[in-house]
């Protein structure tokens, strides 16, 4: 019977370790995402307006900062703007 519960709790601290890292996949796939998509905006900055690389990152990172948004959310901003 010893045997049984052995088991059955590595199964569970099995079961929790494998959520914890579902959980943190799925957040590192989003800080991917976030990424590709402020690159995708600074590339299309430095095209359109002849921003350097530097000089993209910045007005993406002020804006947000001024705007208490994330990144992100200005970088689709951008992406509407500038590739409809």
């Amino acid at each position: 019977m010893k045997i049984f519960w052995h088991i059955l709790k590595l199964a569970i601290d099995t079961q929790i370790i494998l959520q914890e890292m579902q959980k943190e996949n799925r957040e590192l796939r989003l800080k991917i995402e976030d990424i590709r998509i402020i690159d995708r905006a600074k590339c299309v900055l430095i095209s359109r307006l002849n921003l350097s690389e530097e000089e993209a990152h910045r007005a993406i990172e002020k804006q947000a900062m001024d705007m208490r948004t994330p990144k992100r959310a200005i970088a689709e901003g951008i992406l509407k703007t500038y590739e409809e």
